[in-house]
């Protein structure tokens, strides 16, 4: 991605960063730690446990292999804050209480303030406990461009 400078990306808690492109499209990058993907590299060796604990797959929390599902999962929970205007999983007082809180007992952010039924569907599906159910990231922005 071709971000045009610094002065043009924001920082949020937690280091989502948020840039434009070439087009000056908005564009999400970094959630915590990234690189680029090598296509010829087997899917399974991306790193282990990195990333923002707030959006963060259970897969890589809890040490599993992982792969792009994961980020499919950190969009749905940033796409769950942007709906609601809330911090995900604000109660948790520590990185190790989140990771009990959604890697272990399954929980999800609370769909109430989610006002579209199409959206808080689309959210569940993303954010599904198990990775090969969530939909490709195509698919994604697809039900998205679709909302209209």
């Amino acid at each position: 991605m071709f971000v045009k400078g610094s002065e043009t990306s924001l920082t949020t808690t937690f280091r989502i960063q948020i840039g434009f492109d070439a087009d000056d499209q908005v564009r999400l990058f970094d959630f915590g730690l990234c690189r680029e993907f090598d296509s010829s590299l087997d899917v399974n060796s991306l790193t282990l446990c990195v990333g923002c604990p707030r959006y963060m797959a259970p897969e890589v929390a809890s040490g599993r292999l992982y792969d792009f599902s994961a980020d499919v999962h950190s969009f749905a929970i940033l796409l769950w804050e942007i709906c609601t205007l809330d911090k995900p999983f604000s109660k948790s007082q520590s990185v190790k209480q989140l990771f009990e809180i959604y890697a272990m007992r399954k929980q999800r952010p609370s769909l109430f303030k989610v006002g579209s039924k199409r959206i808080r569907e689309l959210l569940k599906t993303c954010w599904d406990p198990n990775p090969q159910a969530r939909p490709s990231m195509p698919l994604v922005l697809n039900a998205l461009e679709n909302l209209q």
